[in-house]
């Protein structure tokens, strides 16, 4: 199953000196079933990631059909604020409104094109009666 992530976020400060912010998704095995451990993650930069960094006023953000890989039955989502060696650093990261969807399965192609033609196989049928 997959899945879209939206959320609104701010900075702060502006002065992004030494600071980056970044949101991050692991998917876990957290039930061991499949080996345990971090199945897949994304890692993105609230600076450079996507179409607009972030800012002093809330804003959106969001991911769209996030596939989640094998063996994945839990997932951890954390927002962080990291800052480097450097003197005076002084921002902040503030999240609200965070939805994790899960999409409906579409089907396949092949499974589509199958059962329109079983649909219009029973169509022909019940009109030849």
């Amino acid at each position: 199953m997959n899945y879209d992530l939206e959320f609104f976020a701010k900075a702060e400060s502006l002065d992004f000196t030494g600071t980056q912010f970044f949101m991050q998704i692991q998917f876990l095995d957290q039930d061991a079933s499949d080996g345990g451990g971090v199945k897949g993650d994304t890692l993105l930069s609230m600076l450079t990631d996507f179409s607009d960094p972030i800012s002093l006023s809330y804003q959106r953000f969001a991911l769209s059909n996030i596939d989640v890989p094998d063996g994945a039955d839990s997932f951890q989502l954390s927002f962080q604020l990291p800052a480097g060696a450097v003197a005076n650093i002084s921002n902040g990261l503030f999240v609200d409104d965070v939805s994790l969807t899960a999409i409906s399965a579409v089907p396949e192609p092949g499974s589509m094109v199958a059962l329109m033609l079983v649909s219009t196989g029973l169509i022909m049928r019940r009109r030849k009666r």
